[in-house]
């Protein structure tokens, strides 16, 4: 609601602290969400059920970028603009939570149906409670490391070209703000089609005949 209230410095010092906020929220929201699973699942329910759930966030992706489109087309007619947007993605990420939760309470039946996988969580050494133990593991092991660095150059490497299609997007669609939003909505929606087909199709492939490491390697080269 703050980027309807301000102008001029202010107006885009809200905008910046915004956007990076957005960001960091994206990887670490998602990041705890992979984590639950990997905590839930063991090995053998991971290789079975994770592509599943990829394919699941894509299509939550083009329902997004859908529903972005069609309600920045929408909204105007119904006297409401794009700030408010954001009160739809919070329900969005309300509903998250509660799924969450009941992920979260549903645990004890996912973990006493593990099994042998018992064994495996009940001799590794959890990691402590304190803010820095989780940098001090990382810092500890070089594979942990490793896919942070790779985790990071990707995030930088999207923000930049973000940006670069954003001041394209301006230049084009300076006098109108909704057709620009509506631009990038199908932009997301065409990438997430685009995603998921590949999801679907070529990245089991390559992962099983080629390795990690090229599928890896092939998101930085396309």
């Amino acid at each position: 609601m703050l980027l309807g209230r301000f102008e001029g410095g202010t107006e885009q010092l809200v905008r910046d602290v915004f956007f990076c906020w957005l960001s960091v929220y994206s990887i670490v929201g998602v990041s705890i969400f992979w984590g639950l699973l990997a905590d839930l699942y063991g090995r053998e329910r991971a290789l079975r059920l994770f592509g599943f759930v990829a394919v699941g966030g894509t299509l939550g992706a083009i329902s997004g970028a859908s529903i972005a489109s069609f309600a920045s087309s929408l909204l105007p007619r119904v006297g409401l603009g794009p700030e408010h947007l954001p009160f739809l993605s919070a329900a969005c990420l309300e509903i998250c939570v509660w799924i969450q939760r009941s992920l979260q309470r549903a645990s004890a039946s996912l973990e006493a149906a593990k099994g042998s996988d018992l064994a495996s969580l009940a001799n590794s050494a959890p990691i402590g409670g304190s803010v820095l133990a989780g940098f001090q593991r990382v810092a500890q092991s070089r594979y942990l490391t490793l896919a942070c660095v790779y985790v990071a150059i990707y995030v930088v490497g999207s923000t930049l070209a973000y940006d670069v299609a954003a001041r394209l997007a301006k230049a084009a669609f300076e006098a109108d703000d909704d057709a620009r939003r509506a631009f990038f909505g199908k932009i997301d929606l065409a990438t997430n089609i685009v995603t998921l087909l590949l999801q679907l199709f070529a990245s089991g492939f390559v992962l099983r005949k080629l390795g990690v490491g090229i599928g890896l390697c092939a998101v930085p080269i396309v």
